[in-house]
């Protein structure tokens, strides 16, 4: 059995694939050969790096996109808590019971437009990633804030 040697790129070489890569991130046959033959390397080489190099940006945006999915649920779910406790703790002024899902108190309403301005900040958040993207990054969690703020109406 033969090892093959692991060859590792110099920072010139690594840093003119960077700057083509911003360019261009799926150079073709033609390209990657001007390439290869600028950077001493062979065009298997070039045409690796460009593959290994689209999966990594592509792992980090996942990566980022989970954190910001992650994050966006955990407020969500104390948001949840927050109308579920509000919601629980009304009373109806004229019964004194408790109020039914269309009496909503002053806090009530100030979630609601808590959620509001949260939901116009998230869909700002939502645009400047699918520009970075190229692709949304989830409807379900605005719609999913939709449907619990017109539950709370109801």
């Amino acid at each position: 059995m033969s090892k093959k040697k692991k060859y590792r790129h110099t920072p010139e070489q690594t840093q003119e694939l960077e700057n083509f890569f911003k360019q261009c991130r799926h150079p073709d046959e033609k390209q990657r050969s001007d390439l290869s033959k600028k950077l001493g390397l062979e065009n298997k080489q070039v045409k690796f790096w460009f593959q290994n190099r689209r999966t990594q940006v592509k792992t980090q945006l996942e990566h980022n996109e989970n954190m910001i999915l992650r994050q966006e649920n955990e407020k969500l779910q104390a948001e949840n808590n927050l109308m579920k406790q509000v919601m629980s703790n009304t009373i109806c002024s004229n019964c004194g019971g408790p109020a039914i899902p269309r009496q909503i108190s002053m806090e009530g309403h100030q979630i609601i437009i808590k959620n509001a301005l949260l939901e116009n900040e998230l869909n700002r958040v939502y645009t400047l990633y699918n520009k970075l993207l190229g692709h949304p990054i989830s409807a379900l969690a605005s719609t999913s804030m939709q449907t619990q703020n017109s539950d709370f109406l109801l």
